[in-house]
This record gives C-alpha cells, structure tokens and sequence, in this order.
C-alpha cells in the first residue's frame, strides 16, 4: 500500500488521527482476504518536492526495480489525479473512488471484491 499523509505526525496532524480509520480500512481489505506486506507512508508535504511523493514512485521503486510485486493482482485505489498517475508510472490498475464515497461500491466496480 502507497499512501500520501502530508506532516504525519506532527502537531498538525497527530499519529492517533491517522491510526483508526487506517486499521478500519485494513480491516475492511482483511475480511475481503486482502492483505499487504508493506505499507509505505510519504510523510511530506506537496512543497518539499521529494522523491516519495505520489505520483513518484519514489517509495516502491526499489519494489518495482526488484519486480517482487504482482503487477496483475495489484491496484491502486483513489480519488485524485496524482493517485491515477501514480498506478500508470507502477504499471498497475488504477480504481476511481470518490472522497469519502463508498469504498465497498469501488472495490466492486473495479472487480477487486464482489
């Protein structure tokens, strides 16, 4: 799993906002037997122009360059622009949600659950 949490774990943005509705969306992927090895988490802000930001796949590259990750049973789940490029630069399937819309109703959509 690929994610953008701009200054996690700063005063602006506490470890504890972050953890619940992370291990609820875990949850949600564990009871549709769907599990992650690894959860990579970009930590900066837009400005800071790093490397691990989405759409960079600055954080899976060594993932990629290693080809250790299933390309076909992989996707990338998302409500922004920068996440639809983001799978297009892993080679990845991309599934269209809307902010806070229904997860459930993409994962189906995109054939992922049914």
């Amino acid at each position: 799993m690929v994610t953008n949490q701009n200054g996690i774990g700063t005063r602006f943005f506490p470890q504890a906002n972050f953890e619940a509705p992370q291990k609820k969306m875990l949850s949600i992927f564990e009871k549709n037997d769907i599990r992650f090895k690894e959860i990579h988490i970009c930590p900066h802000l837009a400005s800071e122009n790093c490397n691990c930001r989405k759409p960079k796949i600055g954080l899976i590259k060594e993932l990629l360059k290693e080809n250790l990750m299933d390309k076909n049973s992989s996707f990338f789940c998302g409500d922004r622009t920068t996440d639809k490029l983001f799978a297009r630069n892993a080679g990845i399937k991309f599934i269209s949600t809307t902010t806070n819309g229904n997860f459930y109703k993409a994962l189906t959509k995109g054939e992922i659950i049914s």
